[in-house]
């Protein structure tokens, strides 16, 4: 029998399907479902990663799940932030903060940052976003994890909107991608794709999920 927590998500799901590309953003698991809810779902998640040393993720994914997959896997995690630089003197041309205590990046025009040191030389770092679309975050933060000269092992998503470019730009860089359920797009109308982890375990006691699998 599916647990009382996956088939409040599995309701959950279905629920922002039928508008998936407005209703799916960052922030919004923790503010619809309950912390064991999300716990379930993310173990379901965790089942499909490779051993890590900690969890990387931007100030734009959803907190409370960064910190509940931190708890699945028992290791710490790190968040980067966004630096207002605007009208900054300590800013360069480029858009960066003359700071060497800080490791940054850009991403969209905007600039992010983590204090030096703040992933250990040589980590074995999994990237998390709640939801996974076009990817440029992602990179983003693969490219602070190798300037912290350490490992990107991974990228997990709650979410993944498998009919945009995210994947096929990670994948560029040689790294895995776990997603607990992936959406495809057939027309306007989207739907579970079945290789979506958390449909092979939902079908098995609800089978008309099938229904809407491609």
């Amino acid at each position: 029998m599916i647990p009382p927590a996956l088939e409040q998500f599995q309701t959950f799901l279905l629920s922002v399907l039928s508008d998936a590309d407005q209703s799916l953003k960052s922030g919004l698991f923790s503010k619809r479902l309950p912390p064991p809810v999300l716990s379930a779902a993310l173990e379901v998640l965790t089942r499909s990663l490779p051993t890590v040393d900690l969890i990387l993720a931007s100030g734009t994914d959803d907190p409370v799940l960064v910190f509940e997959l931190a708890q699945c896997l028992g290791v710490p995690f790190v968040t980067i932030q966004q630096l207002d630089v605007v009208d900054t003197d300590d800013a360069d041309s480029s858009g960066f903060v003359q700071d060497d205590s800080l490791i940054q990046v850009q991403v969209s025009g905007d600039t992010y940052a983590m204090k030096r040191g703040a992933i250990p030389v040589g980590a074995r770092v999994l990237i998390f976003r709640d939801v996974l679309a076009e990817g440029i975050m992602t990179l983003g933060l693969i490219h602070l994890i190798q300037q912290a000269q350490a490992e990107p092992i991974a990228v997990a998503a709650l979410v993944e909107k498998g009919y945009l470019v995210g994947r096929s730009r990670i994948a560029m860089h040689h790294i895995l991608v776990s997603s607990l359920v992936v959406l495809a797009r057939v027309g306007e109308i989207v739907r579970f794709e079945r290789r979506s982890p958390i449909v092979s375990v939902l079908h098995l006691e609800y089978p008309e999920l099938l229904k809407l699998v491609q």
